[in-house]
């Protein structure tokens, strides 16, 4: 195969002028849709190796095909040689034979399917939103594939003549056949005693699934025509699941209507048992026999003489209002018993008790209410004279003594605040204490004393360690033990602080000092970046001084004053300082003369 043929786009797409599409297909089917007046000069087409949709008369692979047509119109599918698109390119001839219908040997082809790219008959074609499909491919459509999607390498497959597709079965007709089933044998269920209720209303709703699968089933099968098979197996699964439907909505019918007069007699029963009026009280024990009668007599008598003995021992231990409330129940259940007609001579002095009893209550909590706020009162009193123990003892009284008042509440309050007043006090004097002893180790630390600052530190820590300086101490005793631990850390920390008033030279020797005695040092890459930085710093600053002199000597005073300006602020601890001030002053009185 040439390199041509082996780099031949593929998969072309057309984009006619009505919205249909075309595709995929390769270069030979697609110039046989030229020649066969299916694709227009002006129809869109795009391939894999091009960015966007182009008009089908600019593709180069086409310009023979558009120049030799003729004017007048021709037929659908011009006549093709089923056997050019196996022929080298340059054999090829644009006559050719109409091919077959895919689906129907020896009958000519009419239309091409936009799903699969196959030549179909007018039996075979289903039109579409203005697009030609097969009958497999509207089967598709129907069940949510997409027809059209691009199909696999190959594109000889889509020129197929005298191939029948076989037929498939619905699943959705087999499933629908299963869920039949299932109902019938769910409707097995209400037979058995006791499982109505359950079992016909889920064997119904399992019935009208299958119907509804049926029926679309049927529905998809009629559209795809030959192509999909199981009409039977949906009509069977369609009138057992509607047989099934009528049966349980009877049994479900006649169940209601048997519920119907047993809710009925249950309710009469029910009334029943209600409490008759006075005047039909003598028909109820008319119906009843004598001995029922003094048997239930004798029942309410026991009952209400339990709830008497109750209501002595409330009496008994001063419950009252729990004796006035029992009382009253035994005149509510039993009213026809001995025990009532006791209780009904009772209970009006018991409800005269129990109001002196709430009175009483009622007196004794407004009274222990001022004495409770009074107390209270002279706790706050104590407590604005600094007296703060006598007020923590009145407010702990009046919470012990009247815990259910208003003021208990209050001093509850109060405690809280003293108490929080108190501890906040007494964090602050040990902060105080902690911050003297924080104070005298930072002074032992400047002087190099460094075990009396661990050892005030870690007194700190273990006396003080609620405090705030007990938390600021922290870092301190680490950094402390480093610096008693580590020659190399002390002595690069006292050159830090030499050299921000030392010259850049005499920085440069204690930078270099350092790193010959301690090679191995942690602090090594920060002093070679000093010792970096002072040399760099020494050379600018000395060239700054040169040219200055240099323009001073040549009484270039404005150039000289900037030179030496810049030395003075930006490298002031060069030796040069004290010369470069002087002459920066000179230059100044010059340029003012």
């Amino acid at each position: 195969m040439c390199s041509d043929e082996a780099h031949e786009p593929r998969n072309w797409k057309v984009k006619k002028r009505d919205g249909s599409r075309l595709e995929p297909a390769t270069l030979e089917v697609l110039r046989h849709w030229v020649v066969s007046r299916q694709i227009e000069p002006d129809d869109l087409i795009i391939n894999d190796d091009l960015a966007d949709w182009i008009p089908a008369s600019e593709v180069l692979q086409l310009f023979d095909l558009f120049e030799k047509r003729e004017p007048e119109t021709r037929p659908r599918l011009a006549p093709i040689d089923v056997t050019a698109a196996q022929k080298p390119k340059h054999e090829r001839e644009d006559d050719v034979e109409v091919p077959d219908c895919a689906f129907h040997a020896g009958r000519k082809a009419t239309e091409i399917c936009v799903g699969c790219g196959k030549f179909i008959c007018e039996e075979c074609r289903q039109r579409v939103e203005g697009k030609v499909y097969c009958g497999r491919c509207m089967a598709e459509k129907e069940v949510g594939a997409e027809p059209g999607a691009p199909v696999r390498q190959g594109a000889a497959a889509q020129i197929i003549s005298g191939a029948i597709p076989s037929a498939s079965t619905s699943r959705l007709a087999v499933f629908s056949l299963a869920l039949s089933i299932c109902a019938l044998l769910a409707s097995v269920t209400m037979l058995l005693p006791g499982r109505t209720l359950i079992a016909a209303p889920a064997t119904a709703f399992v019935a009208f699934i299958a119907a509804l699968s049926a029926g679309l089933a049927l529905s998809r099968i009629r559209l795809a025509g030959n192509v999909v098979r199981g009409r039977s197996l949906a009509v069977a699964a369609l009138v057992s699941s509607c047989v099934v439907l009528v049966v349980s909505f009877t049994v479900i019918s006649l169940f209601t209507m048997r519920a119907r007069p047993a809710s009925r007699e249950g309710a009469g029963q029910l009334a029943g048992l209600e409490e008759p009026g006075p005047g039909d009280r003598h028909i109820t024990r008319r119906q009843q026999p004598p001995e029922f009668l003094e048997q239930t007599r004798e029942e309410h008598e026991a009952n209400a003489r339990q709830l008497l003995e109750q209501v002595e021992e409330y009496l008994s231990d001063g419950q009252i209002e729990q004796a006035v409330s029992t009382s009253k129940t035994i005149l509510g259940l039993y009213p026809e018993t001995e025990t009532a007609k006791l209780i009904t001579e009772r209970l009006p002095v018991l409800e005269d008790a129990l109001d002196r009893e709430r009175a009483e209550a009622a007196a004794l909590k407004q009274q222990n209410e001022q004495r409770a706020q009074t107390r209270f009162d002279h706790a706050l009193k104590m407590y604005s004279e600094g007296d703060r123990v006598t007020a923590m003892d009145l407010l702990s009284s009046v919470v012990d003594s009247y815990p259910d008042t208003n003021a208990a509440r209050l001093a509850r309050v109060e405690i809280a605040k003293i108490q929080t007043a108190i501890a906040d006090q007494r964090m602050k004097k040990l902060d105080e204490e902690a911050s003297r002893l924080a104070q005298q180790a930072e002074a032992h630390a400047e002087a190099e004393e460094y075990a009396e600052a661990i050892a005030l530190y870690t007194e700190i820590l273990s006396s003080y360690g609620q405090t705030p300086t007990a938390t600021s101490v922290r870092p301190k005793l680490k950094d402390t033990e480093l610096l008693a631990n580590h020659p190399s850390e002390r002595e690069f920390r006292k050159i830090l602080r030499q050299i921000e008033t030392e010259t850049y030279e005499n920085s440069i020797v204690l930078l270099q000092d350092f790193l010959t005695h301690f090679p191995d040092s942690d602090r090594d890459r920060e002093a070679r970046e000093l010792l970096t930085e002072n040399e760099s710093n020494k050379r600018i600053a000395d060239s700054l001084y040169n040219f200055g002199r240099t323009y001073f000597d040549e009484q270039k005073y404005n150039l000289a004053f900037g030179r030496y300006g810049k030395l003075l602020n930006d490298y002031p601890r060069s030796r040069w300082t004290p010369q470069a001030k002087k002459e920066y002053e000179e230059s100044f009185e010059k340029l003012k003369e």
